[in-house]
């Protein structure tokens, strides 16, 4: 039997500016929290590209604080990402 390829991105997104926001501390604490946890280097760096442009399209609506965030919001980034793709 073949041996299956591993999967790699064949594409790299732009990373998006976000170290000026208030999110930005509680990215870095999410990431250090995934590495203890043992997460691949691959899944990290998804994982933080996915991160950013969902910060990038709240400071983008003037949202600029964790505290700001709420399931209407959520449910707006989910239809902006059903119209983007």
């Amino acid at each position: 039997m073949a041996l299956k390829r591993k999967r790699t991105m064949h594409y790299r997104r732009e990373a998006v500016a976000i170290e000026h926001t208030d999110f930005y501390p509680y990215l870095l604490k999410h990431f250090e929290a995934m590495k203890v946890r043992g997460y691949s280097p691959e899944t990290l760096i998804r994982r933080e590209s996915d991160i950013r442009r969902f910060i990038g399209w709240c400071d983008e609506r003037s949202l600029n604080h964790p505290n700001q965030i709420t399931k209407p919001t959520l449910e707006s980034y989910q239809r902006h990402l059903h119209y983007y793709r």
